[in-house]
């Protein structure tokens, strides 16, 4: 992989989940960048994001401010013969607080859900039950030393768990719920969110001031994000490595990602920049620090179907922070 010396701003986000890979050996003032963990260690991560939407359908401004918090309790089960590290993730407390000047606002918290907060609100509801429910799942992820995902299991458990009280009350809603979160949540979606977020190490020792390119794709089937990638190491300070990076996005340019989902078919066009920055502690190789800024600016465009003759074109603009905090488990 060409190497530059130039120095830009950085990346790497997380609609998620959030590990990172990077132990740091040095050669000639040169690092490599990878991950190094031993079995029986164990993190906790904090990840919060806040996002400002804002949507135009039909001449009405549909704006929704977000601000979402979530735990993710990680364990080492085992390194392999070939370096594969096989984690355990469990989700932990989540929080998310939802305001739109048009429909009002919704609280949630894990640790003390309210069940009058979304009385009457059938789609807050599911909403509620799917993260309640979520709360103590594990998935387990298996991730090479470059960051590279190498399969996951618990996928299943993880969406029965999640629409187990809808299926209660009705089988039919149950499994149609299912279906449709395989969509967002499967493997090969988070296969490429893992392998944008830590797939993006340079191939060879890099130098502070080196700068690496990384083409990666993100997000879940329906919603594919484009993301070419520039990472910098910025400097190597008192066992902590910070890795500057800077992405441009694309979610579709001419006819943009085409999307379809029960019968109705629809147009992504979105393009914008993220930037920020990646801590890493380089004796355990684990992330500990980041914070990502996105933009992202276009439309939806929706094709004609019989319950709208003339289809629908929705300006929508993004705008959100991740930040990430991770800690070691004694």
């Amino acid at each position: 992989m060409k190497l530059k010396k130039v120095y830009l701003a950085v990346i790497v986000a997380v609609f998620v989940a959030g590990i990172t890979c990077s132990a740091i050996a040095e050669e000639n003032n040169k690092i490599d960048l990878k991950l190094k963990l031993q079995t029986g260690q164990k993190f906790k991560t904090t990840i919060t994001t806040e996002q400002q939407m804002q949507q135009n359908i039909q001449g009405r401004a549909m704006d929704v401010n977000t601000v979402q918090t979530m735990e993710m309790f990680s364990e080492v089960l085992e390194i392999d013969s070939n370096n594969i590290a096989k984690i355990k993730m469990t989700y932990g407390d989540m929080k998310m607080k939802m305001v739109s000047p048009q429909q009002g606002s919704f609280e949630y918290d894990s640790a003390n859900p309210d069940p009058n907060a979304t009385a009457g609100n059938p789609q807050l509801e599911l909403m509620q039950s799917m993260w309640t429910s979520l709360k103590g799942i594990s998935i387990t992820m298996n991730v090479d030393s470059q960051g590279k995902a190498k399969g996951y299991e618990g996928f299943e458990e993880m969406l029965d768990a999640m629409t187990a009280k809808m299926t209660e009350k009705d089988p039919n809603a149950g499994a149609m719920t299912k279906e449709l979160l395989k969509n967002f949540c499967n493997e090969d979606s988070m296969e490429n969110t893992n392998n944008g977020m830590y797939g993006y190490f340079p191939d060879g020792p890099v130098a502070v001031g080196d700068m690496w390119d990384s083409i990666t794709s993100l997000g879940a089937n329906n919603f594919p994000i484009d993301i070419d990638v520039t990472c910098i190491l910025k400097d190597v300070n008192d066992g902590i490595a910070t890795i500057d990076t800077m992405a441009k996005i694309d979610m579709g340019t001419g006819e943009g990602k085409v999307i379809e989902q029960n019968g109705m078919k629809m147009n992504m066009l979105m393009t914008g920049v993220m930037n920020g920055y990646n801590k890493i502690d380089t004796k355990t190789g684990w992330l500990i620090e980041s914070e990502v800024k996105h933009s992202m600016n276009g439309s939806m465009k929706m094709d004609p179907m019989p319950q709208m003759p003339e289809g629908m074109t929705i300006p929508m603009k993004i705008e959100g922070t991740t930040k990430v905090k991770s800690e070691p488990i004694i």
